[in-house]
């Protein structure tokens, strides 16, 4: 029993130690630190004596939010936490006499990294007898009053400013006192991170202006003030004409405006208003030789060209106008070949604006380019396509519909392609397929009848002729010469027959030995019957002579 007793304590205690080795070498290392000091002195008396401290991990990483302790000679003067950059400016305050004097910094470390201590030598020429930092609070504090945009007349002024001490602490709850021009404005406080934002009013005119926010101290504090300059600008209006037009007038506040080369002007007013405007026209609304515009409406949906604009702060106004080029058409058939201008009757064109638009030639002309369309980032100049619907030769449309389509440019020339055809049409004997006739008539699909002759061969060959039907008949043929349609879709040889006397006469001989073949078949008896009524008649003849 006294065994076993001893057993589970030797046991127990293996275990023990086992358990204690396994915590302590889990236990982390506390991580080394490192400090770095640079004596400041400032005779000025802004910051008085002071170091600056830079706290690090031994791999140099900063260290943050870290407390210091400083010492002048083995008397604690401050106590100070590190930024994010592990840096800190310590003042070590007033009431130092010259001499050689030993400054210490000590870090006393925390959970994760080591503490550590550094000293430095400083030797002041003459005493710094006027400053009493109290816990570290530097005097006087720094006022910064950010950078104001420029702001058009009329708007208010927006000033940000912040007032720390010179360790960078935000100072809150201190009374400010604000200057426009020497004149006062405001006053403030700031808020828990030293801040106020103070509108100044908009009373102001264009130019610039001077701020001038003072601090005018407390008990732990020595006032201190800042100025910054702010611009109150114009407010400016810009005319934008859509699409980009050039040396287009607009009359503005009685001023005469024209647009530069990107279609753009812009105009200045002194002071907030309501101001008159006008878009003024153009002689012939011709903006040069091969482009014409008229306006339409402006982007905020005034429609009329004379207008009032009010103006309280910057404004983009854009003038919609339509846009006429000039365009002309050339024709070319399947071979791309000209046609004559002549032969064409009429060119009928519809645009993606829903237009129908008949022409009686292709002579040089304006179209439509753009419409305007307003959509929700402003007006758009929509390009208008064109699409060629009819193109009428001879009486009959040449071209298929909506096929061909064009968008309007400057000086364009549009090549629409014909659909013509050529025919060769030869008339013969329907029986022995000879040449018969002179010519032929072709009646065309607009109803007029031409007469076309034949040429060497007694043939015709005619084309290019547009598609259609065409009523055939073959001239100075004797015979009977009917008119025949023919469809001219493609390149074709038409041959007409012609039942000529010819014909009609072998006919007739063919329908009478048809007819007495027909007659005498199975009767040949009725072939004799001729020789019997002559012998009958000679026989009668005899005997009347004999009587006689």
């Amino acid at each position: 029993m006294i065994r076993q007793v001893l057993r589970f304590i030797a046991v127990s205690l293996a275990l023990m130690v086992v358990l204690v080795t396994t915590v302590q070498a889990q236990e982390t290392p506390l991580s080394a630190s490192t400090l770095w000091l640079t004596p400041i002195l400032d005779q000025q008396a802004t910051l008085g004596l002071a170091v600056e401290a830079v706290l690090t991990s031994a791999s140099g990483d900063p260290l943050a939010d870290m407390t210091l302790s400083a010492y002048v000679d083995g008397e604690l003067r401050a106590f100070v936490l590190t930024d994010d950059n592990g840096h800190a400016l310590i003042a070590l305050g007033g009431r130092i006499r010259a001499g050689s004097h030993t400054i210490r910094v000590d870090f006393a470390g925390t959970s994760d990294y080591q503490a550590v201590s550094r000293q430095t030598t400083v030797s002041l020429a003459e005493a710094i007898p006027q400053l009493d930092v109290r816990e570290a609070q530097i005097n006087p504090p720094r006022l910064v009053i950010h950078p104001a945009a420029a702001v058009p007349v009329g708007r208010s002024i927006v000033v940000d400013i912040q007032i720390s001490n010179a360790l960078g602490r935000a100072l809150g709850n201190l009374p400010l006192v604000v200057y426009v021009d020497g004149v006062q404005v405001r006053r403030a406080r700031t808020d828990e991170d030293g801040l106020a934002s103070i509108g100044l009013g908009n009373e102001y005119s264009v130019g610039t202006h001077d701020v001038q926010v003072d601090f005018i101290g407390t008990e732990a504090y020595e006032p201190v003030s800042a100025t910054r300059s702010v611009v109150i600008n114009p407010i400016e209006l810009t005319i934008q004409t859509i699409p980009p037009l050039p040396n287009m007038p607009f009359s503005f506040n009685g001023s005469l405006l024209e647009t530069d080369t990107d279609g753009v002007v812009r105009t200045y007013v002194s002071q907030p208003g309501t101001y008159p405007l006008v878009a003024l026209p153009i002689e012939n609304n011709q903006v040069d030789g091969s482009t014409r515009a008229e306006f339409q409406r402006w982007s905020d949906s005034v429609f009329t060209d004379e207008r009032e604009v009010e103006l309280t702060s910057n404004e983009v106004l854009q003038a919609g106008y339509t846009v006429e080029h000039l365009i002309s058409m050339t024709f070319n058939d399947l071979d791309n070949q000209p046609v004559q201008e002549d032969r064409v009757d009429t060119i009928t064109l519809r645009s993606s604006a829903g237009d129908h638009l008949t022409f009686e030639d292709g002579q040089t002309r304006w179209l439509q380019a753009t419409r305007i369309n307003r959509r929700r980032e402003g007006l758009e100049a929509t390009t208008i396509q064109y699409s060629v619907e009819e193109v009428i030769v001879d009486g009959s449309n040449v071209v298929n519909r909506y096929q061909q389509r064009f968008y309007i440019n400057p000086n364009d020339v549009w090549e629409i392609q014909l659909l013509l055809y050529h025919a060769v049409i030869q008339a013969r004997d329907a029986l022995f397929n000879f040449p018969v006739g002179t010519g032929i008539n072709v009646t065309l699909p607009s109803g007029e009848t031409i007469y076309y002759p034949y040429n060497a061969d007694n043939r015709l060959e005619i084309g290019p002729m547009g598609r259609g039907t065409y009523q055939l008949q073959v001239v100075g043929a004797a015979g009977m010469a009917s008119v025949t349609p023919t469809a001219l879709t493609r390149n074709q040889v038409v041959d007409l027959k012609v039942l000529t006397v010819v014909d009609m006469a072998v006919g007739v001989v063919a329908g009478l030995v048809v007819g007495f073949g027909l007659l005498f078949y199975g009767r040949p008896f009725l072939l004799k019957l001729p020789l019997r009524i002559a012998s009958s008649q000679a026989r009668r003849l005899q005997a009347r002579r004999k009587l006689s």
